[in-house]
């Protein structure tokens, strides 16, 4: 059994709950010399912990990863001459995983302003469509509409302002779906430089017009991030399986790191499936929904995919040979011993064992002096000459696939895509690289957070930094669900005329 488990993702997505509570440090009366020793000492520790625990320091398949890592070091040591309070603080950090550009492996500033500043926003927010931002909710700006194209702002085109905004910010701008998940951000006070915030803008409207604005900033609504979360994601689809409109079948995969209530709505899900299989068979599509997925374990997409296709036709289809290359540090390894106390506190029985041989393993690597434990595959790979055995679902299945798409959410994809009869619908994804397995640590001078990852995957089919595009792009302004449903029906009316 190998459990493919990961993620962390762009700015305040990254989830700290598995970790200790550390002691409230009061900052407030901090001078600017003592945030600028923390942002230095806290850059310099990102580096030395990456190099003592990064998988990519012995990876031979990225040899240029040392000079990578140097040059994040030294970028963020240039910001932090300059960090006289906790939003240079911020940017050093950003600053030095900019440069990684890797959602797995940063450094974050967390616990907020130390002056304590409300969010602000311009009165609207916006979202990323196709390959430019739309104002979306303006509610908070009586001078704009719904739909309205941001074409600049402070005087630069919108994506030179983005990229620029955010360069200190861990903004990925490589991956097509970042500008889709992260690029909105710049109209919320509390991403990007504080500096570089939008003071004006130019809107398209109808027509070709254009309109040059001041932006004023304001309080933002205490539900400002539920908000932007549904604008530029939809509704957020339960994990169940359910039948929206006659013949056509939808299950909801928002969370691959589900507590207690998701891991029964899977169970629930996983029998939903096998009771109704007949009927989806013979359905008119299958929608498999991954908007909110921020990644997770690849377990609960693998168990679904076997009971869709069917556990022959998936095993046939053979996997990528991809080996699994665990860092042999001391912290490597005590992060798996405390997987497994998690484990077995949650009385997860059946992936204690896994862990316990991972720790084993890395604890004889280790006294080796080995620089990698190579996990043991427990599936056996399949013979290449293998015919692959079909599937009998042969139901049109319609994956939706959100901007902020990675780590296990990929590995989704990575299996669904097997299949013929997938049809991607949706954003353009982000990507992973090939490092996974993270942990979070405190940093040790400033308010803030270090994201490890703890082993590499080589082999993968999927590479480094690759992303999935949608087969049916959906750029409409408005995610919901109903407006995904409308669009695939007319999908499967065009397949049809193609097919006679």
């Amino acid at each position: 059994m190998r459990i493919l488990c990961a993620a962390w993702l762009f700015f305040a997505a990254i989830s700290l709950q598995a970790q200790e509570p550390t002691t409230e440090v009061d900052r407030s009366d901090w001078t600017a010399d003592q945030w600028v020793k923390a942002a230095r000492a806290d850059v310099r520790s990102s580096y030395h912990t990456f190099i003592e625990n990064h998988p990519g320091v012995y990876d031979e398949n990225n040899p240029d990863f040392l000079a990578q890592l140097a040059k994040a070091r030294d970028e963020g040591l240039k910001y932090a001459s300059a960090a006289e309070d906790f939003g240079g603080y911020s940017t050093a950090l950003g600053a030095f995983s900019s440069v990684l550009q890797d959602g797995h492996a940063l450094a974050v500033a967390t616990g907020g302003s130390a002056s304590g500043e409300a969010v602000q926003w311009p009165g609207f927010l916006a979202s990323w469509r196709g390959n430019a931002l739309y104002v979306h909710d303006a509610s908070g700006d009586e001078r704009l509409a719904p739909g309205m194209k941001v074409i600049a702002c402070n005087g630069a085109p919108i994506r030179d302002f983005v990229t620029d905004h955010f360069r200190s910010e861990r903004f990925r701008f490589s991956e097509a779906g970042q500008w889709w998940a992260a690029a909105p951000l710049i109209f919320l006070s509390e991403y990007g430089a504080p500096n570089s915030r939008p003071k004006n803008c130019t809107f398209g409207g109808q027509e070709g017009t254009e309109l040059a604005l001041e932006l004023v900033w304001q309080p933002a609504p205490a539900d400002i991030y539920l908000r932007r979360r549904m604008l530029n994601r939809g509704d957020r689809p339960q994990i169940q399986l359910s039948e929206p409109r006659p013949g056509l079948f939808h299950i909801g995969l928002p969370d691959f790191q589900p507590n207690e209530a998701g891991r029964t709505a899977y169970e629930t899900l996983y029998a939903a499936v096998d009771e109704q299989r007949a009927d989806l068979l013979g359905a008119r599509a299958l929608i498999l929904d991954l908007r909110h997925n921020n990644g997770g374990s690849s377990t609960w997409s693998a168990q679904l995919a076997r009971k869709l296709w069917g556990k022959d036709a998936v095993a046939s289809l053979g996997g990528d040979k991809t080996e699994i290359h665990w860092r042999a540090s001391e912290g490597s390894q005590r992060h798996v011993e405390q997987i497994v106390g998690r484990l077995e506190e949650q009385g997860l029985a059946e992936y204690v064992t896994y862990f316990e041989d991972i720790a084993a393993g890395m604890d004889a690597a280790i006294a080796r002096g080995d620089v990698f434990f190579v996990e043991a595959d427990g599936d056996p790979e399949p013979d290449a000459h293998t015919v692959p055995v079909p599937s009998d679902l042969t139901t049109p299945v319609y994956v939706i696939t959100p901007g902020g798409c990675a780590s296990a959410c990929l590995d989704a994809i990575d299996i669904f895509k097997k299949f013929g009869n997938t049809i991607l619908i949706g954003a353009p994804t982000s990507a992973d690289s090939t490092y996974m397995e993270v942990r979070v640590e405190d940093l040790p001078s400033g308010p803030g957070k270090i994201v490890i990852p703890n082993k590499v995957y080589v082999g993968r089919g999927r590479a480094s930094g690759e992303v999935y595009f949608p087969d049916v792009p959906m750029n409409d302004l408005e995610w919901a669900t109903s407006v995904f449903l409308d669009r695939i029906e007319e999908d499967l009316k065009s397949r049809k005329v193609l097919i006679r």
